[in-house]
């Protein structure tokens, strides 16, 4: 899948694909507790951060889930991995996948895996276990599963979710504070920019950091600026390139189209990873390099 990559906590099983990534910088996680009951839902704890969810699948059906299953649990325990919950189809209880999985609220990043139809006749095994190093606590959930019937190869989802908590912007946008740091750093850190996961679409409540921006830009009819985009250093390069470049391109075309900012003073540049704010070494972290920037010319 283009995009895609493996996360460096582990690497795939021998001969297989990804056929389905995502990255979520932070969301709400259900972790899987103990068995479904009949007629109750699944337990669960919710947790939140950094969410990495990667649906891989072999090139034929050579491999036993059972096999893979082991294999990815001896390479995650020797990482350092602690197994919290385990069981197989017949064990977990009664449409387990499709309660945790399958809902609404997180389908999309299943389908390719199809949660919904993992019943008795389905050959899945079920593990999450819990990872604490360098101070950061991450858990790991993993189902192997393939069908009974017809020739089909194993299918493995692999969610890893690295704890954290969500950085709020610590400074509220307004045009004193973007003529103060401009002044004295010529740049300023657009807070309030929000935009979709991996995308350059910007979220609703960014319109107001947008006006505020602006209200600056028509109270100040001399300067022109570059409004640049920023990423952490997840995913590729060029992937991080075309994502700074095109969220840069988001916030200038908004000034244009909505406020009627000149084009004429608005120049969009998107440098990716290259010039972080802070380490990358953490999602906290990467947080704040995630940003847009206003620059004078």
């Amino acid at each position: 899948v283009k995009g895609s990559q493996d996360h460096p906590l582990v690497q795939r099983y021998k001969d297989t694909r990804i056929k389905a990534y995502s990255y979520i910088d932070f969301e709400e996680y259900k972790l899987v507790e103990g068995v479904k009951e009949r007629g109750q839902p699944t337990p669960t704890k919710k947790i939140e951060g950094e969410i990495t969810t990667i649906i891989y699948e072999t090139k034929d059906n050579s491999e036993s889930a059972l096999k893979v299953l082991r294999n990815f649990e001896l390479a995650l325990q020797k990482s350092g991995a602690k197994e919290l919950y385990a069981c197989n189809n017949t064990e977990c209880g009664r449409g387990m996948p499709k309660d945790v999985f399958g809902n609404k609220q997180v389908s999309k990043r299943y389908i390719k895996a199809d949660p919904w139809n993992m019943g008795n006749s389905i050959n899945y095994h079920f593990w999450n276990g819990k990872l604490d190093k360098n101070g950061r606590t991450t858990y790991i959930n993993l189902i192997v599963s393939n069908k009974n019937f017809g020739n089909y190869p194993v299918t493995i989802t692999l969610d890893i979710v690295e704890v954290a908590e969500m950085e709020s912007n610590l400074v509220a946008l307004n045009p004193d504070y973007i003529k103060d740091q401009l002044k004295e750093f010529g740049k300023v850190v657009l807070s309030g920019i929000v935009f979709d996961t991996n995308k350059t679409t910007l979220k609703v409540e960014s319109n107001t950091a947008i006006k505020i921006i602006a209200d600056y830009l028509k109270a100040n009819s001399d300067e022109k600026a570059y409004i640049v985009g920023h990423t952490d250093n997840q995913g590729s390069y060029n992937h991080n390139l075309q994502l700074s470049k095109g969220r840069a391109n988001t916030v200038v075309g908004a000034l244009i189209s909505q406020h009627n900012i000149s084009k004429k003073r608005l120049s969009s540049i998107g440098i990716a990873d290259v010039s972080p704010a802070a380490s990358n070494a953490n999602e906290i972290s990467r947080a704040k390099n995630r940003r847009v920037e206003m620059v004078l010319q």
